[in-house]
């Protein structure tokens, strides 16, 4: 690699005066169109602009961070790309920074903000895994409240917080395993940097996660600048987890890493056995969708891939759905590393799978219980946040996803951010959230608890939590939390399409009605009335 490493600084503008920034672009995103700057490098034609580039000495928010990257990589070149302006921006010109960055050569884009908004979420992962493909690298600051932030939150972007425990010393960084699953943030670093301006004068950084970001963009730089091969981001944060303060066993990496596999642009869908069917839209593009029986599932996928490979076509993910199992997950695991794709089993007896045997620095393994259970042990216990909170209790035979896809439209058209968990894996792939019970969280009071302090994180405005009524489980889940506003027990009648709804409340049966089929118009009736109810 050069010894030059091109650096974006996605912020409020960087002042090159003051620390002496090696400056290539200076441009700023006015809605998705750069304007150009005059920088010493930049073309002859890019024209200054004359009513926020007096002062030749502003220390803002940019700034720093570019003196930051700066001060533990001087080999940096850097590029300002403006877009926050009074301290605000939106998702549509960091979306355009980001393909900015892509067209203009950048190798590392620092993002020092981010969104907490649930209806940026869209289109930031879309974007993000686009770039990503393209082989910029992101680091970004996670929000200083601890929410759940785009970009950073997502798997294909280093996420970054500070240091508040005070152990880190000056360059110091550390691997959070623990927080990396459950918000996707996964380095904690040094952040009172103490930096040297122009002038011979010392500046003092605030502790904020906004200037540990720029510490590990520097790591990144130093990384890229030794290597001898293009990094994959897997491989990139596999190396930064190494150089960190608390080397975690490899064997752990990289499959506990990710709640949610929201790095799919394109895949395979592969449907084994009895698979549950459903129309709900999945979250990305799918190639094909291939049934295939448990036998003889390992030979028709290599078929598949051998087939895509000769047609030079792109997906990046393999998703299985159904049962399969131990040794012919082993099999596509092996098939997925050669041909460079990462896997998503959504499928049953997923606590019998083993991990040790999957690890590869660039294979993505997900499947739903790997680190899951450990989130729940951690969160079952406390005093639950006041989110409305509705359980469902549906019927296997039905289409849960489809139901829940449409009353979770049905939500965001009225501006809620309206938080859904189920009891299926495949769930992620549908922009919903998995959680189940376990050995040790096996009481509704408990799952409440879970599921409310996640979705605390997301800041969501409801929650919703679907359980199948299967027997066996229905004692645990008719221990009524005192934190459930409403309970839906949904059932089918054979041979119609119709499903039953009884709509509870604290034990109390408030309404029945009968669904005739699964559509807008009948779903969006009954969310006006659960929103009546949860309002009044």
């Amino acid at each position: 690699m050069n010894s030059k490493i091109h650096v974006a600084i996605i912020d409020d503008g960087v002042t090159a005066e003051v620390f002496n920034t090696n400056m290539l672009y200076d441009i700023e995103m006015v809605s998705s169109l750069p304007v150009h700057f005059q920088t010493s490098t930049s073309a002859a034609q890019d024209k200054p602009l004359e009513d926020e580039r007096q002062n030749t000495y502003m220390m803002n928010h940019g700034t720093l961070c570019a003196g930051i990257v700066q001060a533990y990589f001087p080999n940096a070149v850097i590029s300002s790309v403006k877009i926050l302006k009074q301290r605000k921006g939106n998702a549509d010109q960091l979306c355009a920074a980001l393909r900015w960055c892509v067209k203009h050569g950048v190798q590392v884009a620092n993002i020092s903000l981010g969104s907490t908004d649930f209806r940026d979420r869209t289109l930031l992962r879309e974007v993000v895994n686009e770039v990503a493909a393209a082989g910029l690298i992101m680091v970004s600051a996670a929000h200083n409240g601890g929410f759940l932030t785009y970009p950073a939150s997502f798997s294909n972007v280093i996420g970054v917080e500070c240091d508040r425990s005070g152990n880190l010393a000056a360059g110091q960084y550390r691997y959070n395993l623990e927080a990396a699953f459950g918000g996707g943030i996964e380095f904690t670093a040094f952040a009172r940097h103490a930096l040297t301006d122009v002038l011979g004068g010392t500046v003092l950084c605030p502790n904020s996660n906004s200037y540990a970001a720029p510490l590990i963009t520097a790591q990144v730089c130093m990384l890229l600048q030794s290597s001898k091969c293009i990094y994959s981001i897997e491989l990139l944060k596999n190396e930064l987890q190494e150089h960190s303060c608390n080397l975690v066993q490899a064997s752990r990496l990289p499959v506990q890493r990710y709640r949610n596999p929201d790095w799919i642009r394109c895949a395979f869908v592969f449907k084994a056995g009895t698979t549950t069917c459903t129309v709900a839209p999945y979250y990305f593009q799918i190639q094909r969708e291939i049934l295939i029986s448990s036998q003889e599932a390992v030979p028709v996928i290599k078929a598949v891939l051998v087939q895509e490979h000769e047609q030079q076509r792109t997906t990046d993910t393999l998703i299985l759905l159904g049962h399969m199992d131990a040794v012919a997950l082993r099999q596509v695991s092996q098939l997925a590393i050669q041909y460079g794709k990462h896997v998503v089993y959504a499928g049953e007896w997923q606590c019998d799978i083993p991990t040790m045997g999957f690890f590869s620095r660039q294979l993505r393994l997900w499947h739903g219980e790997v680190g899951l259970q450990r989130e729940l042990e951690k969160y079952k216990e406390g005093k639950s946040l006041e989110i409305p909170f509705v359980a469902i209790y549906y019927d296997g035979e039905m289409d849960i996803f489809y139901f829940l896809h449409l009353l979770k439209m049905s939500f965001v058209r009225d501006g809620y951010h309206c938080w859904v968990a189920v009891d299926q894996s495949r769930s992620v792939l549908h922009d919903m959230e998995y959680i189940c019970f376990s050995r040790t969280v096996n009481r509704m009071e408990e799952l409440v608890c879970c599921c409310n302090k996640t979705a605390s994180m997301a800041h969501a405005d409801v929650v919703i939590l679907c359980l199948e009524a299967r027997q066996g489980l229905d004692g645990l889940r008719k221990q009524n939390s005192p934190d459930t506003e409403l309970e839906l027990w949904l059932q089918t009648t054979e041979g119609s399409e119709a499903i039953r709804i009884s709509i509870v409340s604290n034990n109390k049966l408030l309404e029945k009605r009968t669904l005739q089929g699964l559509n807008v118009e009948a779903i969006d009736a009954l969310y006006k009335y659960i929103e009546y109810v949860l309002v009044n």
